[in-house]
């Protein structure tokens, strides 16, 4: 686990509860992988395109910081990121826990999986 190698996942997990990200839907594609899947705190299964339009129409961030961070190296190209933040909605505050698996492509280091688990 090289610190050039977390410090980059970090930053591009990050960057997908900015707005500057979340808004521009090409800039999401360039952080998820092809094969991308997520599983939402609803439980729905989303591919990539989805994710990138859900965000484009609905840009506001996460209201934390990625709190409890955690990288754990699966393969040399392989790692699992979990970390918790927190969301707002009109129910009240929840804490959301996150967990990616990040893989190295020729262009950089993407995500492949990602679930959001919600903790009331």
């Amino acid at each position: 686990m090289t610190d050039s190698d977390i410090e980059q996942i970090l930053r591009r997990e990050a960057s997908l509860n900015t707005v500057a990200v979340r808004a521009v839907p090409v800039a999401v594609l360039a952080i998820l992988d092809e094969e991308f899947a997520e599983i939402d705190s609803d439980g729905r299964i989303w591919n990539a395109e989805g994710v990138a339009e859900a965000l484009f129409r609905n840009p506001e961030p996460h209201d934390g910081d990625m709190e409890s961070t955690r990288v754990l190296r699966l393969a040399s190209d392989i790692y699992l990121v979990t970390y918790s933040s927190l969301s707002t909605s009109p129910s009240g505050e929840d804490r959301i826990r996150h967990t990616s698996v990040w893989v190295l492509r020729d262009d950089g280091w993407r995500v492949i999986f990602h679930q959001q688990t919600r903790v009331s």
